[in-house]
């Protein structure tokens, strides 16, 4: 009984340990993410760069799917300017040690050609940590069409 008792409690240390370093990933990877709509609205793609990772896969709303390389490039060109990126509804889920899965969805609201256009999507990325930073690795977001 003494055994059992023992293991129950190691056990439960084990378990908040873990759940308490979901939680810590969970934290940075939304501050990441946090830091990332916020370069995207400046119009940063120095400091965007560096919330990538060089396997970058985006998967745009529109079919579109572009590398780091492109998706920069894309970024510091584009006549379209996010004026506001607001999270809606996230969520995550832990897929192995450092790699975590974000889903959610976002308000987007861009101005192009004087005209602001505001859109919400439904998205899934995936964010790795490489060398202590998480960087986002994967993301596809598809459009929710208007009622």
């Amino acid at each position: 009984m003494k055994f059992f008792s023992v293991f129950a409690s190691l056990a439960l240390v084990a378990v908040g340990q873990l759940y308490g370093a979901e939680a810590e990933d969970f934290a940075a990877v939304k501050a990441a993410d946090e830091q990332r709509i916020a370069t995207t609205i400046a119009s940063n793609t120095t400091d965007l760069a560096k919330l990538l990772s060089d396997d970058l896969y985006y998967g745009n709303a529109d079919g579109r799917v572009q590398t780091k390389a492109q998706f920069l490039a894309a970024a510091a060109g584009n006549k379209a300017h996010y004026t506001s990126v607001v999270p809606l509804e996230i969520g995550f889920q832990a897929i192995a040690s450092g790699v975590v899965a974000m889903n959610g969805i976002t308000r987007l609201t861009a101005r192009a050609n004087q005209q602001v256009v505001e859109f919400r999507i439904r998205f899934l990325a995936v964010w790795r940590k490489e060398s202590g930073q998480w960087k986002l690795l994967s993301y596809q977001s598809s459009q929710i069409p208007k009622n």
